[in-house]
């Protein structure tokens, strides 16, 4: 599974506000996407990326059809609380504004 995201920044002269662009491939070909106005006023085109990476990212979590496609786990690991496959999943999330990729980079990877 690829994810791409991409924002036009500042691009509703009127309102000021960017827009969000995103697109799930399956297997290479397109599955779902979506684009619309963001909902909050961004200042600076990073700013503008880094809401379309979350609106990809809330894209691709509401999409419950994408594990239909997804192979059984080869193993299994028993928590105490339930199954559930081991590995990671095959997805990536592919974004073109290196500034946003670091503020989710520090975001979310840093302990």
């Amino acid at each position: 599974v690829h994810a791409f995201s991409d924002a036009g920044f500042a691009n509703d002269f009127r309102t000021l506000r960017s827009t969000s662009g995103s697109i799930i491939y399956l297997f290479g070909s397109p599955v779902c996407w979506r684009t619309g106005r963001q909902t909050v006023i961004s200042y600076s085109t990073c700013e503008s990326e880094y809401i379309a990476l979350s609106d990809t990212l809330v894209l691709s979590e509401s999409q419950d059809f994408l594990g239909f496609f997804n192979p059984p786990p080869a193993t299994v690991v028993e928590p105490a609380h339930g199954v559930t496959p081991s590995g990671g999943e095959d997805r990536i999330v592919w974004v073109d504004n290196q500034s946003a990729i670091e503020v989710a980079f520090i975001f979310f990877l840093q302990p």
